[in-house]
């Protein structure tokens, strides 16, 4: 009896040592992300008022690991989800209709580090083999496309004056879809 209490003991401490080195895992990320966090807060707001959309930022997803096809789309995932799927977290997802819209701002560093280059190829096969409907917004596209100097961020103002003709066109082409109905 008292050899299982003590294993019991072994495997609760375990158990809590994996779940804190992961949580602070998640913590130092969001600690690292809190710029990008409070860009995305204010795009998906803007997004929100003038096109009356469900936005959900940062939305984990979850794709089978031998098909690639969407299991599920959440807020919070356990541990074993994480290590028994492929997951990824989009900046913006939003529904038009029945149609989910996935859209990333790729910053700075997605032209810079070859390894985050890498990273995106993989999200946007990724996307790609589950059917997915995506959009990539480049900071330094939107910059220069823009006609301003592309020696800092893009501002949260920037990003969705870049977004606005492309969800204006998502619209219209599911009004367009519906009046064909």
């Amino acid at each position: 009896m008292a050899l299982l209490e003590a294993t019991l003991m072994k495997l609760e401490c375990l158990y809590k040592n994996v779940s804190n080195k992961y949580n602070q895992f998640v913590q130092r990320q969001m600690r690292q992300n809190k710029p990008d966090e409070l860009k995305l807060v204010s795009i998906g707001g803007k997004i929100r008022s003038e096109y009356e959309l469900m936005v959900h930022r940062e939305p984990i997803l979850l794709f089978d690991v031998n098909d690639g096809h969407l299991v599920k789309t959440a807020c919070w995932i356990t541990e074993e989800e994480y290590h028994n799927h492929i997951v990824h977290v989009p900046d913006i997802m939003f529904f038009v209709g029945s149609e989910m819209w996935i859209f990333e701002v790729d910053g700075w560093i997605h032209n810079v580090k070859d390894r985050v280059q890498v990273r995106d190829e993989r999200r946007d096969e990724c996307y790609r083999k589950a059917k997915l409907n995506f959009h990539i917004f480049n900071e330094l596209d939107i910059l220069l496309k823009q006609g301003l100097e592309p020696n800092r961020p893009a501002s949260a103002s920037e990003v969705f004056k870049a977004m606005r003709p492309k969800i204006d066109e998502i619209i219209t082409n599911k009004v367009n879809k519906d009046q064909l109905n």
